[in-house]
């Protein structure tokens, strides 16, 4: 969904910059430091991100569970959709692009319609 959605290099980015040393500035006060070290892991984004994570969850348990037990069909194939679809994004993000690469995509792609067929 982060690719989907173009938040995808922010994220990684911002979870990158996470490292154990912002505890050791913790520990020894550093308040500049830690304060650097927090804001490359671009906090508002983050804060942001984990609670429309939590919301969604919340919201969308008893939804998900509902469209599984009433249209599970339709549910898995909105599924496969959205992996195909970052899939396809993954794929022309290769600039060289040999015959091991087509064919994991393939397998990959084989192996998801599969899973999506057999509901799980």
């Amino acid at each position: 969904m982060a690719l989907i959605t173009g938040i995808y290099e922010r994220l990684i980015n911002a979870i990158g910059n996470i490292h154990l040393h912002t505890l050791q500035h913790l520990v020894q006060r550093d308040k500049k430091a830690l304060r650097d070290d927090l804001l490359a892991v671009d906090p508002l984004f983050m804060g942001a991100l984990i609670a429309g994570i939590g919301v969604a969850a919340l919201i969308m348990s008893q939804i998900i569970l509902f469209l599984l037990n009433g249209y599970a069909v339709e549910t898995y194939a909105l599924f496969f959709g959205i992996i195909l679809a970052s899939s396809v994004l993954i794929f022309a993000e290769i600039n060289r692009r040999g015959g091991a690469d087509i064919i994991a995509f393939l397998i990959g792609g084989g192996c998801s319609l599969d899973m999506s067929l057999r509901g799980g």
